[in-house]
């Protein structure tokens, strides 16, 4: 839990600041995609970490390539 933004990734590198969410499909609402997104909008504004959401009907491999290339 970040205290701070009220927020729980699934994972959570402090050291390197970033903040992971595994998105399954109980994440698929609109309710509940709008209730992500203001948490994550809360937690980008609230701390310096880094967000990165990861969903379950995307290619993983893709994201995970992009980010490798930062």
């Amino acid at each position: 839990m970040i205290p701070e933004a009220n927020c729980k990734p699934d994972f959570l590198y402090k050291e390197d600041g970033i903040a992971v969410f595994c998105d399954g499909s109980v994440h698929d609402s609109p309710e509940k995609r709008k209730q992500d997104q203001i948490d994550r909008d809360n937690l980008k504004h609230s701390t310096s970490y880094h967000i990165i959401v990861l969903r379950h009907d995307e290619d993983w491999r893709r994201e995970l390539t992009k980010l490798a290339s930062l």
